[in-house]
């Protein structure tokens, strides 16, 4: 009795998976029907099929989970679909090597996707001028989040990347310049004394360089479709105070200042 418990003890799982199949199905190991021995051989390559692929260790218990569940379509005989459909790949390596190929190019499918997605919403920047300090410098390397128009507009404070019809002198381009929206459609600016106004009311600018904005600008309404920008050194930038840009078109926007990536040490959201 004891030395019958040992064997039980030490028998191989897959044999073990096996013998529960055999019972499952109605097979016993002495089997002499011809039919009843195919059978069996069938549900012998299931079983070799799955150990093979899903390999050793804790994989096993979910194989023979699997044929615990006592249903009526576990239960019922094998019918000729049912041998058809469920004899395994003969070879085993090679199934497990194919199915790995296709998680691989899975993975790859999905990161192309992902990138596209993100290109779609994502478009990074260089900044090249110093009209934007102390907030931005030159080198600094900015994530701009493009589609953020489309679901939430800018408002007020925003950074954002636009274009225009100046001539960039080193390529002979169209230039794209960096700003802080000030105003929009219908508010009111006015620039008086080294103050901003918005609708009347004198800003709190902190960002701005030296603390004053040059220029007389008498209240005047920002059209709609429009908005009023100007840079963070007040001193320096060419913005909506030069005939040259004054309003801005909000559809030349490229878009919003969404991150500062680079340089490392000074990363920040906006």
């Amino acid at each position: 009795m004891n030395e019958h418990n040992n064997t039980e003890q030490h028998k191989n799982p897959a044999s073990a998976i096996m013998d529960k199949a055999y019972a499952l199905y109605g097979l016993d190991e002495a089997i002499v029907d011809p039919a009843e021995a195919e059978r069996k051989k069938i549900v012998q390559s299931m079983i070799v099929a799955s150990y093979g692929l899903y390999g050793e260790g804790d994989d096993l218990d979910y194989i023979g989970n699997a044929l615990d569940v006592h249903d009526s379509a576990a239960t019922k005989p094998l019918t000729a679909i049912d041998e058809a459909s469920s004899v395994p790949d003969s070879h085993p390596k090679h199934a497990a090597s194919r199915s790995a190929w296709i998680y691989w190019l899975r993975d790859i499918a999905i990161a192309l996707v992902v990138t596209l997605l993100v290109a779609q919403f994502i478009r990074p920047t260089i900044v090249r001028q110093e009209s934007m300090l102390d907030t931005l410098h030159p080198g600094d390397y900015l994530l701009l989040a493009t589609q953020e128009f489309t679901y939430g507009g800018v408002d007020r404070g925003d950074i954002v990347v636009f274009k225009t019809d100046l001539e960039d002198l080193e390529t002979h381009k169209n230039k794209n310049l960096i700003k802080r929206v000030i105003a929009l459609p219908g508010d009111t600016i006015e620039i008086t004394g080294g103050n901003t106004y918005v609708n009347g009311v004198k800003q709190n600018e902190p960002y701005v360089l030296g603390g004053v904005t040059p220029g007389d600008i008498r209240e005047t309404e920002v059209p709609q479709g429009m908005m009023w920008v100007m840079g963070d050194n007040r001193v320096y930038s060419k913005d909506s105070r030069d005939p040259s840009i004054g309003f801005v078109d909000m559809d030349t926007i490229v878009g919003k200042a969404l991150v500062r990536a680079y340089p490392f040490n000074q990363i920040r959201m906006f």
